[in-house]
């Protein structure tokens, strides 16, 4: 089944990650443009972004300001999407009044 959140969030681009030694099969076969699969050959996310060893994956959402949400464990990608919303991302990263 294919999981799309580019009907609901039309300006997020999503990058599927996998690590060094993973193989990719179909890689010429995209879904579609908005959908990008990377291998992390030199490490970098896994250095930096997702420090614990998690067997079912992790994901996160960068925005361009710089404020980061990573999730750990098996999670749907348009689950993790609803935290994009204005009211999720605030109890997030609360506003300074």
């Amino acid at each position: 089944m294919k999981i799309s959140i580019e009907k609901k969030y039309p300006n997020v681009i999503a990058f599927l990650l996998f690590e060094n030694g993973i193989s990719l099969l179909n890689f010429d076969n995209l879904p579609n443009e908005k959908e990008f699969f990377y291998s992390d050959k030199e490490g970098f996310f896994k250095e930096n972004l997702f420090k614990k060893s998690i067997l079912c994956g992790s994901q996160c959402i960068i925005k361009p300001n710089g404020e980061t949400v990573v999730r750990n464990g098996e999670y749907r990608i348009d689950n993790m999407a609803e935290h994009l919303k204005p009211k999720n991302w605030a109890i997030l990263f609360p506003t300074e009044e």
